[in-house]
């Protein structure tokens, strides 16, 4: 069963806060023009008025530079544009945008009534949602995904999330205010349902999956364990998915001295760390098809020094402590060694293997029996949802056995599962409360 974020009846702050103002006069163009694409209207057929505005128009709201790509402002008060550093297009050195926004490919032959599966893709650290879209020349130094034409016959649409240049798809602990940016809660509770209320997308987990490259493989793969009853396949593209080896710890400090904004100190914050780290969430995986694609640290006329080869020599790593931790726990989780180095060229070459293996083919069904780490303050997980009257400061490990809900910690939670009222419960809890009806 397809489960998503959904408003809650709960006391408080609703279930999660919808997209703040995007119904501008040029959404509402947007949204008209979507509705023709939606329903197919054609001449000499009865239209609402929601359904006159013409194609064209569709298209208008694709980039100039990416004509037949949908862009959707997605403003947010998760995400603080002023405050956020944009990546920067391969094509111009500069930032490619400066507001939040996803660009989203739909496939041949969407016509707004058959549905179709859906593919999330994440871009890595210093770019953006639409360097996916980019085309590869000698002057841009062969950088872009180039995904319009890799996926000229993909039968699934495709979504492009904005991550910002260095966001690594986390709400930010800053200090332990946390507050934007917070990524994760800005895709997975506002992105995701606003594509599934704007776009046909087929239901059940088998049609949904999520891929990413460099800090998007990271991305991915975490979002795939934070909503394990949404996502049925995900991939890392020579991802960062072992954040807590001392490597990573290192060559992050080296570039990105505000690391302790994102997931706090490695040492007095570590559950904070574990929490965002795909290989500590492995339990979470257990039902996906997970992919682990990452290259040797070899490539035609690089040195074994460069930095470029360096970089992918220490996901190499990453993926290893990965697939074998996964491998130990009974995740499907299947990797692949490439030649490669981490540049353009692999980056293609990781978008092309997920196109093919990312083909939703059946996935594990949902289990009776499950556990799901987290330290998110609110989520979901196989139809359970749960909210925590704070931040948690370690972290929490749900599980159903036997009929049996168990959440650790101490304190309060709130629990509820799909058409039944929230309630309050004392943490530990060990109690058959859960049990659909």
């Amino acid at each position: 069963m397809t489960s998503l974020p959904r408003r809650s009846s709960w006391s408080g702050s609703s279930w999660y806060r919808p997209l703040n103002g995007y119904v501008s006069s040029g959404t509402v163009l947007f949204v008209a023009a979507c509705a023709l694409l939606v329903s197919g209207c054609r001449p000499g057929r009865a239209a609402s008025a929601e359904q006159t505005t013409s194609k064209s128009a569709l298209m208008d709201f694709a980039p100039p530079r990416h004509p037949g790509v949908l862009f959707w402002p997605t403003p947010t008060n998760r995400v603080d544009p002023r405050f956020v550093q944009f990546g920067k297009s391969p094509d111009c050195g500069c930032a490619s945008t400066k507001r939040l926004g996803i660009s989203v490919l739909l496939p041949r032959g969407y016509d707004g009534r058959r549905r179709f599966p859906v593919l999330y893709l994440l871009h890595g650290a210093g770019e953006a949602h639409d360097t996916f879209l980019t085309h590869p020349t000698p002057r841009n130094g062969e950088l872009g995904g180039d995904i319009r034409r890799l996926a000229r016959s993909y039968p699934a649409i495709i979504v492009m999330l904005e991550g910002s240049a260095f966001g690594w798809y986390s709400n930010w602990w800053n200090g332990g205010r946390l507050g934007a940016p917070a990524w994760e809660s800005y895709h997975l509770d506002e992105v995701l349902p606003l594509v599934e209320r704007r776009l046909r997308v087929r239901p059940g987990r088998r049609w949904h999956a999520i891929a990413g490259w460099s800090m998007g493989g990271m991305g991915a793969l975490f979002y795939a364990s934070q909503r394990p009853d949404y996502f049925g396949a995900a991939e890392s593209l020579s991802g960062r998915i072992s954040i807590r080896l001392h490597s990573f710890q290192r060559s992050l400090a080296r570039d990105d001295p505000r690391r302790t904004y994102i997931w706090g100190d490695p040492l007095r914050q570590n559950f904070y760390w574990a929490g965002h780290d795909p290989t500590a969430l492995v339990p979470n995986l257990r039902a996906t098809r997970v992919y682990v694609r990452v290259g040797d640290g070899r490539g035609a006329g690089a040195a074994r020094d460069s930095p470029e080869a360096q970089t992918e020599q220490g996901l190499l790593r990453e993926a290893r402590s990965f697939t074998a931790v996964a491998r130990r726990a009974g995740v499907p989780a299947t990797m692949q060694v490439v030649k490669g180095i981490h540049n353009g060229l692999n980056e293609r070459g990781g978008l092309a293997d997920a196109l093919s293996r990312l083909s939703f083919g059946p996935v594990p069904p949902s289990p009776t029996t499950w556990t799901y780490r987290t330290v998110a303050r609110r989520g979901e997980a196989w139809g359970v949802r749960f909210r925590f009257p704070r931040q948690p400061h370690r972290l929490v490990t749900i599980r159903r056995r036997a009929g049996r809900l168990l959440v650790d910690g101490s304190g309060f939670a709130e629990l509820g599962l799909p058409g039944r009222p929230p309630v309050t419960v004392r943490l530990p809890l060990s109690e058959p409360l859960f049990e659909p009806r």
